[in-house]
C-alpha cells in the first residue's frame, strides 16, 4: 500500500489541513514577536533590530501601532489566542468529519449486508460482522485522522524550519 494513499477520504480534509497550518503560522508569528519584545525591554526601543525583524517594525507602522512593550504583549497574546482558537475549531471540525466518515462506512457496510445472498450471510459470524461495524469503522476513521495530522505536522515542520532559517 502506498504511503498516504487514503489522503483526502476524510470529509473536509483540505479545510482541516489549511486551519492546522494557519494555526501553526499564527503561533509561530506570536513566538517571533518575542525577539522585538526583548529588544524593547532591554533598550527601550526597537531601532537596533536586524533585517527579518525590521519587517515587524514596518508591519506595526503600517497598522499605525506604536512598537511599545504593551503593543507587543497584546499582539503576542492575540496571535497565541487566535492560534488556540483555530486549533479548537479544527479539532471540532475533525471530530465531525470522523463521525460523518464512520457513519458513511457503516451505512455502506449495512447496505452491502442487505444486498448479500443468504449463502454468504449464513457463513458470516455475527461477532465478526459487529466487530467490523463498530470497531473497524472507528479504527478506519482514526487512521484517516492520524494521516491528516501527520501531513499537517510535516507542513508545520517545513514552515517552522523556514521561520528558523529566516531568523538565523
Amino acid at each position: 500500500m502506498r504511503l498516504f494513499s487514503t489522503f483526502g477520504q476524510l470529509p473536509g480534509t483540505w479545510i482541516n489541513l489549511a486551519i492546522i497550518v494557519l494555526s501553526g503560522m499564527a503561533e509561530g508569528a506570536g513566538l517571533i514577536l518575542f525577539v522585538p519584545l526583548l529588544e524593547v525591554m532591554t533598550s527601550g526601543n526597537a531601532e537596533n533590530l536586524q533585517w527579518p525583524f525590521t519587517l515587524i517594525v514596518w508591519a506595526f507602522q503600517a497598522l499605525g501601532l506604536p512598537l511599545t512593550l504593551l503593543s507587543l504583549l497584546a499582539s503576542i497574546t492575540v496571535l497565541i489566542i487566535g492560534s488556540l482558537g483555530l486549533a479548537y475549531c479544527q479539532r471540532h471540525m475533525i471530530i465531525r468529519a470522523k463521525n460523518a466518515y464512520t457513519l458513511n462506512v457503516r451505512d455502506a457496510l449495512i447496505r452491502r449486508l442487505f444486498r448479500a445472498t443468504w449463502n454468504h450471510i449464513s457463513r458470516q459470524s455475527h461477532g465478526e460482522f459487529f466487530n467490523k461495524l463498530v470497531t473497524e469503522t472507528q479504527r478506519a476513521s482514526n487512521a484517516l485522522q492520524y494521516e491528516l495530522l501527520a501531513i499537517a505536522t510535516m507542513v508545520q515542520i517545513f514552515v517552522f524550519i523556514s521561520f528558523s532559517s529566516l531568523l538565523s
